[in-house]
């Protein structure tokens, strides 16, 4: 597992990718090497015509390996870092045959669904939704799958605004992505953070001493 470390953005670090950075609808910046595309929760995905130069994403990448005191070449071909809302993976043009892969992806302190907007999406028939919240409310275990992007994170912190505050619940996460202790003020909230030396697993056996309710993990990708 590498090490991932969190820094505060500007929009001088991230350049033409903070005008997408600052629209609100706009969950994941994706740069195969050639192209950028965008996903929207609105719009969807979609390939922009913007172009970006060998120059820019060489500073890019620079600009991010420098923030995260990282080396970013042919001997260190993943580049990983965090800010508070956003996740950064960066493949080196020495593994990808289309160029330096960038992927972005925006994890807002904030819920986007709501139990009205839900239903008026068709997310899921309004049965199904108030019978889901209620058996988070009588304290069932949920698995969330599907591939990246079809919105498991968010769905996840939107049934754990049900949990009773008075319930320890604790987040273990690679990135921060859940934001428990800020979308649910007054709760009893601890967020774990796995690195080197403190696995998914690790984290599991620690945290069974620390009285939680509730364990939410980010992922299972192993053993855990």
């Amino acid at each position: 597992m590498s090490e991932i470390i969190t820094f505060e953005p500007t929009p001088e670090q991230f350049g033409a990718f903070w005008d997408y950075i600052k629209m609100a609808d706009v969950t994941d910046i994706d740069y195969n090497g050639k192209e950028l595309w965008i996903t929207d929760i609105k719009k969807g995905r979609y390939k922009e015509d913007r172009v970006l130069s060998d120059q820019f994403i060489s500073n890019f990448t620079h600009n991010i390996a420098n923030c995260v005191n990282k080396n970013f070449n042919n001997a260190n071909k993943v580049l990983e870092a965090d800010t508070k809302e956003l996740r950064i993976s960066i493949l080196h043009d020495s593994v990808s045959a289309t160029g330096t892969s960038i992927c972005i992806r925006k994890s807002p302190c904030m819920v986007r669904n709501t139990i009205d907007s839900m239903i008026e999406e068709k997310y899921c028939p309004e049965e199904i939704l108030h019978l889901l919240i209620n058996c988070v409310r009588t304290g069932m275990n949920f698995a969330f799958g599907g591939e990246p992007g079809s919105g498991k994170t968010e769905c996840a912190k939107f049934f754990m605004q049900f949990i009773p505050k008075n319930e320890r619940v604790i987040t273990i996460e690679d990135s921060f992505e859940i934001h428990y202790s800020e979308i649910n003020p007054g709760a009893d909230g601890v967020e774990l953070r796995v690195e080197p030396g403190f696995s998914y697993t690790d984290a599991i056996k620690a945290c069974l001493r620390q009285n939680p309710r509730w364990l939410m993990l980010s992922e299972a990708r192993s053993v855990e």
